[in-house]
């Protein structure tokens, strides 16, 4: 490995690292209010179509 690897694979982690531990919050918000709208969307569907829908999730 030449020194040039090794610098852009500690600039990847670093950056990786940064987004996971910044990141994070924002995902479990994006989760949320994914739920938030899927849920009334649920219970608008007709019981009869959800195992399709299971089988495309």
């Amino acid at each position: 490995m030449t020194l040039y690897s090794v610098l852009y694979i500690t600039l990847f982690l670093s950056c990786f690292w940064n987004l996971v531990l910044r990141g994070y919050k924002h995902v479990l918000e994006y989760l949320e209010s994914f739920f938030r709208i899927l849920v009334p969307l649920r219970s608008m569907v007709p019981e009869s179509s959800l195992p399709q829908a299971r089988q495309v999730l």
